[in-house]
């Protein structure tokens, strides 16, 4: 929500969390905007009466024959023009919410839901159409977006199924589906964005939560298994490290297909991984930096 008129905030009546219902004040703008309108619709009254009386007299003296049609008309027509403007007046008070009791802009719940976001505080100086003061949600059907690395995007399509874990909740799966996926690169994190949508009919899961998903992919190619200890990501690849003797380590690039547990499956097209193979799984890291400097010198 962001406000509709320049003011001060005098007064807010909820929290961040609070549930609010739709139509609930929560909070008041003290606005020289609503003065003015004000104002403007005390004199408009006023001359609504004076111009009501005249027309009465009007209607009277016309009867009688002693005004002329084109005056009499001209006088209902000044009537209307103050009932029209009076009406454009209280349709804007009506718009903006303005308290009857006091100078001052009542802002209103949108709609029904959680406080998730709160920025306005007793004292702070608002701009008509600035930033938001605060933000309402309906926490029962939620979204998570999803971070895709590039290497496994080729792996994630629209209707897959998902479990959804978080730390908060370790015995807890949720289950949903991915609905979409942006076709636009994250500039920073180099990711893409993925989104599923889920019930969150116990409020479970609040926004700003990190959670771990797992999607279940279906695949007729021919993989190994592989500790997922022995996988290690570097400029969006996936390497293992090969295990001969001491003297005679290597560094091998691999397709990561899927992932369940602490097991990494990886295809065994041609040149790929052998049951035979041994794989480093411990200071794996340290030992991949050194070989891969080596190569750079």
């Amino acid at each position: 929500f962001s406000n509709l008129v320049d003011g001060v905030i005098v007064n807010t009546r909820f929290s961040l969390g609070d549930y609010v219902k739709k139509g609930q004040v929560l909070a008041e703008v003290k606005s020289t905007e609503l003065t003015g309108w004000q104002s403007k619709q005390r004199i408009l009254r006023e001359q609504l009466k004076v111009a009501n009386d005249e027309v009465a007299s009007a209607k009277s003296m016309y009867s009688d024959g002693i005004l002329s049609s084109k005056e009499y008309t001209k006088v209902r027509s000044d009537v209307a023009s103050i009932q029209a403007e009076l009406a454009e007046v209280n349709a804007n008070l009506k718009l903006y919410n303005a308290s009857s009791k006091g100078s001052a802009f009542l802002i209103k719940a949108p709609g029904s839901g959680y406080v998730i976001e709160k920025n306005i505080y007793n004292g702070k100086q608002v701009e008509a159409y600035g930033e938001s003061l605060f933000t309402i949600a309906e926490l029962n059907d939620v979204w998570v977006q999803v971070n895709v690395y590039s290497s496994d995007l080729k792996h994630i399509k629209k209707g897959m199924p998902v479990g959804i874990r978080s730390l908060s909740y370790p015995d807890t799966n949720f289950v949903g589906q991915i609905d979409a996926i942006s076709y636009v690169l994250d500039a920073e994190s180099r990711l893409t964005k993925a989104r599923v949508s889920l019930r969150n009919d116990d409020l479970l899961l609040k926004p700003g939560m990190f959670v771990d998903v797992n999607v279940q992919q279906e695949t007729t190619q021919d993989v190994l298994g592989i500790p997922l200890s022995s996988v290690i990501f570097d400029n969006n690849e996936n390497y293992v490290l090969l295990y001969n003797d001491t003297c005679d380590i290597k560094m091998k690039k691999v397709e990561l297909v899927g992932q369940a547990d602490s097991i990494s499956f990886v295809s065994k097209a041609p040149k790929g991984l052998t049951v035979k193979d041994q794989l480093i799984t411990k200071n794996h890291l340290l030992i991949y930096e050194q070989i891969k400097n080596f190569k750079n010198q």
